[in-house]
Formats: C-alpha cells, sequence, structure tokens
C-alpha cells in the first residue's frame, strides 16, 4: 500500500510538474474556442491508414440490453467466442488471439495484467457512452497487445445547457429482468453524467444436446446470473480553457458456471468485481492541448468448484499515469509527445507471493498534411521499459488521402508486441519466467470512399481493406513433457494472420424519414509457421476457432419517433483440432428490435421489443457450448430532456 501511494504521488507531480511547464511555454494564452465540440485522442489524430468503426450512439442506446461483445459482433462482424449466454465472452480481430484485442476506457488499457485479456461478458451496453472499435495493430499508440485491434470506450462531454434523464425497465425469456437508468446535467462551465442498471437471469433455455444419442432436448442448468453496476462522471471548465474531469465505473457480477454437454454439473460460481477510477485535465491554448491524468484499477475474481472443493481469489491492481503535450507546427502538422508510468499488482493464491510489474513508456507521433494533393502522413514512435523484458521499439508509418474524386487510399506498417502476462510468469505450476515477448510486422492497405455532402438524399460508403500480420514467439500453454498433467506455456510458434475485409453502407435521409443498409464482411487466414516437432500437423492449418469467413449486415428504418432495427451475422466453419481434423459448422444468427417513443412536450414515454435469434438458430460458438434458441423482450422507458442550448464546446 505504501508503494502504491508513493506512485499515486510521482504520477501526480508530474502531472503538476507537466501543467507548470505547459503554463511556461504560454503565458496569459487565452483561446476562444469555436463553439463546438472538440474531440482531440491519439486515436483520432495520429491513425491515419487504420480502420475504424464507431458505433452509432442511438444504436448503444437501443441496445441496453446486450453486452460488449454482443454488441460489437452485431454492428461489426468481428468473431465472437463465449462459452454461452452470461459466460464468459471475448473478441478476436483479424485472425489473432483475444490476448491480442485491448480495452480501452478514456485512453487507459484495463486489461487486467494476469490475463491480458478482458471479458467482455461483464460490460453492459447499458454504461455505454462511446464505442470505437480500431482494426489491426496500434502497439505504436497504445503499447503490448494491441496487435489485432483495439476497443475504446471514451467520455464525450458537451457543454452545454441541458437535462436529460431516463429510466427503462424490461422483461424476457429465460426469466430476465432488467433495471436502468441514467442522467446528464450540463452547463456551460459543468458537464456530469451517471448510469446504473441491475439485471438478473435464470438463463435456463432448452438447447439440443448434440453430444448424445439423437441429440435430446435439453434445459440448461446452473447457468442463472445476477448483476449491477454503474458509471459516473464530472467535468468542470475553467477559466482559460483549462478542465478537469473525474470518471468513476464499479461492476459487479455473479454466476453459476453450466457444465458443457459432455460434462456433469460441477457446482462451478463465479464472482467478479471491478472498480475503476480516473482523474483527468486538460489545458487548452491557441495550438496546442496539454493533457495528463492519473487511474486506479482494481479487479477481483472468486471462483468455487464445490464438487472438486476449489475456492479461489483473484485480486488484481494497477496504477496508470500519463501526461501527453499535442501542439500544431509549421504548415499545419501535428505533434504529439507523451510518457507513461503504470505500476500493477497481483494477490493470486498460484503465485505463492504477490507479484508487481512496473512498466514505462515515452511516445512521439507526427502527422504531416499534404495539402496541395489531399493526402497526411503520420509517423508513431514508442518505447517501453518492461520489468523483465527486453521489449521491441515499435514504429508505424500511415499514410491515406484522396486518388480520384470521392475515393481515397491509405497504408499502414508497423510493429507490434505482446509482453507475458502475470499468469504466464509467475503461476504455480508451470509458469514460466523465461518466456520471450510476442513480436510481430503488421501492414495493410486498402480503399474507401469520402462523402461529406449532408444535403444529399443518399449517402454511400465503402471500403475495402487487405491485411497481414507475421507474429513471431507466439505464447501457447502446453503439457510439460515429463507430466501431463502441468501445462506450461511457451514460445512455441509464429503465426501468420492474414486477409481481406470490406464494409459497405447507404443511408437515405429526408426530413422525417432516416434509413440505413451497412454490410461488413471479412475473410481471414490465420495459420501456423512453426511450431515445435510434436505439433508439426499444425504447420499451414487455420488456428483454431478462427473462422475464414465473417459477415454481418444490418437494416436501419427511423420514422419521427420509430425505429426498426434488422441485423443477421453469419459466422463460418471453426477448426476445434490443430490439425483441422474436426470442426464445428458455420451458422447464422438474426436479431430485430423495435423501438417508438411518444412524445408529450419534454417528456417521452418509449416501448420497445426486441427478439434475438429470430428464426431460432441452433448452434454453438465453442463446441460443446449450448446457446440459445430464439427469445424475446420487452422493455418500458421514461424519459425528460427539456429544450437544450445548442451551444457548446469543450
Amino acid at each position: 500500500m505504501l508503494f502504491c501511494r508513493i506512485i499515486l504521488s510521482v504520477a501526480l507531480c508530474i502531472v503538476c510538474t507537466c501543467s507548470a511547464i505547459a503554463q511556461k511555454i504560454k503565458t496569459d494564452s487565452v483561446y476562444s474556442l469555436p463553439e463546438v465540440k472538440v474531440d482531440e485522442t491519439r486515436l483520432n489524430d495520429f491513425s491515419t491508414g487504420l480502420c475504424i468503426i464507431k458505433i452509432d450512439r442511438k444504436k448503444i442506446e437501443a441496445s441496453h440490453l446486450l453486452n460488449l461483445a454482443e454488441l460489437i459482433s452485431e454492428n461489426s462482424g468481428i468473431f465472437l467466442k463465449t462459452y454461452g449466454q452470461g459466460s464468459l465472452a471475448t473478441i478476436s480481430i483479424r485472425g489473432t488471439g483475444p490476448a491480442h484485442t485491448g480495452l480501452f476506457w478514456n485512453g487507459i488499457n484495463i486489461n487486467p495484467p494476469n490475463l491480458g485479456l478482458s471479458d467482455f461478458a461483464l460490460i453492459p451496453a447499458a454504461l455505454i457512452n462511446s464505442a470505437e472499435i480500431q482494426l489491426g495493430s496500434s502497439a505504436s499508440l497504445y503499447g503490448s497487445g494491441v496487435i489485432g485491434g483495439a476497443v475504446h470506450l471514451n467520455s464525450q462531454p458537451d457543454f452545454k445547457k441541458a437535462v436529460n434523464i431516463s429510466a427503462s425497465g424490461l422483461t424476457g425469456s429465460f426469466g430476465l429482468y432488467e433495471g436502468s437508468g441514467s442522467g446528464i446535467f450540463s452547463n456551460k462551465k459543468w458537464y456530469s453524467r451517471v448510469a446504473g442498471y441491475y439485471r438478473e437471469c435464470e438463463n435456463n433455455f432448452p438447447y439440443s444436446n448434440t453430444a448424445k444419442f439423437g441429440s435430446p432436448k435439453e434445459k440448461l442448468v446452473s447457468a442463472d446470473y445476477f448483476s449491477y453496476g454503474g458509471t459516473a462522471e464530472i467535468h468542470r471548465l475553467f477559466k482559460r480553457n483549462y478542465s478537469v474531469a473525474l470518471h468513476a465505473w464499479h461492476t459487479y457480477t455473479h454466476r453459476n458456471l453450466p457444465p458443457s454437454m459432455t460434462s456433469s454439473d460441477n457446482h462451478e460460481q463465479q464472482s467478479d468485481s471491478s472498480f475503476r477510477f480516473m482523474i483527468e485535465a486538460k489545458k487548452l491554448f491557441a495550438k496546442s492541448t496539454l493533457k495528463t491524468k492519473v487511474a486506479w484499477l482494481n479487479e477481483y475474481l472468486r471462483y468455487e468448484n464445490q464438487t472438486a472443493d476449489v475456492h479461489e481469489k483473484v485480486n488484481t491492481q494497477g496504477i496508470i499515469s500519463e501526461a501527453e503535450f499535442a501542439t500544431q507546427v509549421f504548415k499545419k502538422a501535428k505533434l504529439n509527445v507523451g510518457i507513461n508510468y503504470t505500476y500493477y499488482y497481483a494477490d493470486i493464491i498460484q503465485y505463492s507471493t504477490a507479484k508487481t510489474r512496473n512498466q514505462a513508456a515515452a511516445f512521439l507521433s507526427f502527422l504531416y498534411p499534404f495539402t496541395k494533393i489531399n493526402w497526411k502522413a503520420t509517423v508513431n514512435l514508442r518505447q517501453e521499459l518492461v520489468e523483465g523484458y527486453a521489449v521491441p521499439f515499435t514504429p508505424s508509418l500511415g499514410m491515406e488521402g484522396k486518388v480520384w474524386k470521392s475515393i481515397s487510399a491509405k497504408a499502414n506498417v508497423s510493429r507490434s508486441y505482446r509482453v507475458p502476462t502475470m499468469n504466464d510468469r509467475f503461476w504455480v505450476p508451470g509458469g514460466n519466467p523465461d518466456l520471450k515477448p510476442e513480436s510481430g510486422w503488421n501492414a495493410e492497405a486498402g480503399i474507401f470512399t469520402s462523402f461529406n455532402d449532408s444535403t444529399k438524399l443518399f449517402t454511400p460508403n465503402f471500403s475495402a481493406t487487405a491485411f497481414s500480420s507475421l507474429i513471431d514467439n507466439w505464447i501457447l500453454w502446453q503439457p510439460l513433457p515429463t507430466n501431463n498433467n502441468i501445462w506450461t506455456p511457451v514460445n512455441l510458434q509464429k503465426v501468420w494472420a492474414r486477409g481481406f475485409e470490406s464494409k459497405a453502407g447507404l443511408r437515405f435521409k429526408q426530413r422525417t424519414i432516416e434509413t440505413g443498409i451497412n454490410a461488413f464482411y471479412s475473410y481471414t487466414l490465420s495459420t501456423t509457421v512453426e511450431t515445435s516437432d510434436a505439433l508439426q500437423a499444425s504447420i499451414d492449418k487455420q488456428l483454431i476457432y478462427v473462422p475464414q469467413h465473417n459477415l454481418s449486415a444490418s437494416f436501419n428504418f427511423k420514422w419521427k419517433t420509430v425505429f426498426i432495427s434488422y441485423s443477421q451475422t453469419y459466422t463460418g466453419k471453426r477448426f476445434t483440432t490443430s490439425d483441422n481434423t474436426a470442426s464445428l459448422p458455420g451458422f447464422t444468427v438474426s436479431n430485430l428490435l423495435l423501438n417508438y417513443d411518444l412524445k408529450l412536450n419534454k417528456y417521452a414515454i418509449g416501448f420497445g421489443f426486441r427478439s434475438n435469434n429470430i428464426w431460432n438458430t441452433t448452434y454453438q460458438t465453442l463446441a460443446y457450448r449450448a446457446m440459445p434458441g430464439r427469445s424475446f423482450t420487452v422493455s418500458l422507458t421514461f424519459k425528460i430532456a427539456p429544450p437544450t442550448s445548442p451551444k457548446g464546446r469543450l
């Protein structure tokens, strides 16, 4: 605890020092910003050549029943790897593993250090304000683990006079009940947002047990769960364009873990609790921005297996401090420099003693616009120092620009890496302290359309991207040669992930009518290039649970206060063995959403209906893990939204 306080004090000193330096740089600078929202982030300013999918806020609000993994899968075609409804859910991007996907909250990586990946089922859409999916490596921007891509959850404060309050309740199939609420209170100096939810579900849906002869119908047992949580943020805008923000996020989930189709009920249960706090400060100058932040992350997990008399506790903490300074230099070019310090602490019984990890990073980004030819280029450089490892220098180069009329091209090449998790290193028995970081090179190139004329009735969009990643020292757990009951991680493989992805859409808007059609398709080959002698049968074979084909399509229709959305996802065949001798068939799942708002002056009552798996498809995402058939939910929402001022600034 004392060391944590010292680290926090150091972080705060960094913040204060950087603020003082900035004041010296531009003393008494006063700059009145245009009355619009300003969103300056590394993701938006220095991700040139990369693909970013932004999920529409209205779609997020209408999908508050879903968790983050389901929301992403439905709106991007990214493969959702889940052990069943309410159970562990992760995503894999561009043929990489779940540990190669970063999860960021206002720019801070919140993946726990013991696993290096997050359970997206624990994050309800009801708490999300903004969600963006970045495809491809951005290790040069954000560091270790961001090889396949990243998911960014950000706040979007708007300093204008507004009061928005909503409360909703829903009920659905399989004993589902949920209540949620949110509120926004803001003016020219303050912005605050709170949101909370409670959900419980018996989750006792019927399924066909394909592990038994004749695939008899059974009901899922020991799968009930309940969850609650909330988020709060408050932003204060001072004179001279200086702002401070506080963020808090807490969730708690308790769930029984159902058996697979081939096993008996061991009465397993798991509780997950997370606390996240952050303070950040921002100072805007005429052509520069100084941002500092300090975050504290606490993850707690308790697992029990009554049959085996197993009782385990996992507690991890992280303190992350960061400061960055962005400025406009000659010819409208942008320069961003920053430092990051991270301290991790893990108290896990399998480690024998509590373990810590210290890491620091320095990063620089430079954006140069070639205005005469409508192109821009970005160079990102990052060097991390991680206790116990020699990590590579991670540069990247990205370019994009117009090639003909509304058609543009893009390209990006970068280096990436992933430091072994604390479980990889310290787990007893089996942990391997001699592991090397995974390291790779990533490249992508593509074309896209850009139509900025909002007066047109029809607005099309299209993009196509080819990508390739070669990842060396891929970490894989395998049994010890001397004891098959003990597994250990080793740098066993070199993996080549490559493929093609395309996105197309058409939007129509006229007065009170707005419709849109969107489709996302990806073709992915992710194969083993080099491995050990014992796994030679996996050479040139597709990695397990990486589908070659993924497709999602959606149709949205809005007329006045009526909103209809139909979405369909297709997931291709997935191999379940490394030699590709066994597989799961592809499947298609469709969902329907209907919302209607009855507006009464400043009040509104919303009626919602949703059907998941509307065509009652029988499928499995993981072998012998049951998934629900058709289900329904109905919801009622009450909203208060008085007229707001059109003026806002940040």
